[in-house]
């Protein structure tokens, strides 16, 4: 399981509980996440790369393995299924476009709605800007993302422990 943006391995705290009876079910964090490796340069965490790294855990873990990844995750995922398709039972992906359709949609989107709708992408690739509007009042944007007015339907799924769990990752250099 290949988490997304803002996330890291409990985020499927949920998912693992669930499967962990009839599967062998395993969280990432993925580089640069939590206690991983944390390359300096934003070249270290491309697509490519990422899926690589998936790529190695499969096959120390085994010979392949049904993927799941949502949002940013999910486009790990999509890379990992089309370079390593011998390591991929099933691919599940969430919140996340094949990589050629969001393409597609960046290209020839009207008046520019794709590009404006992930901006964000962009922000997350910039030095030192992400992190500390991320880090500022104690984290408060995790407060926002999850609880807030848009946060979760069901806000009771991340409890205050949860988010001390987020605010700690997110916290490490």
């Amino acid at each position: 399981m290949v988490h997304g943006f803002p996330e890291f391995w409990y985020s499927w705290r949920f998912q693992l509980d669930h499967f962990k009876d009839r599967y062998r079910v395993v969280a990432i964090d993925q580089r640069g996440y939590g206690g991983t490796s944390k390359p300096p340069n934003i070249r270290d965490y491309s697509t490519t790369l990422l899926a690589k790294d998936l790529d190695d855990l499969i096959h120390a873990l085994g010979d392949s393995a049904v993927v799941i990844g949502h949002d940013w995750g999910g486009a790990v995922a999509w890379q990992h299924a089309l370079l390593y398709p011998d390591s991929v039972d099933r691919l599940i992906v969430c919140n996340c476009p094949h990589p050629a359709a969001f393409s597609t949609l960046l290209q020839n989107s009207r008046n520019g709605k794709q590009q404006s709708c992930s901006w964000y992408m962009l922000f997350f690739q910039s030095s030192c800007v992400p992190e500390a509007a991320i880090s500022s009042d104690d984290f408060h944007v995790f407060e926002q993302h999850f609880w807030g007015r848009h946060g979760l339907k069901n806000k009771e799924n991340i409890t205050q422990d949860d988010m001390e769990a987020w605010k700690h990752t997110f916290s490490q250099p």
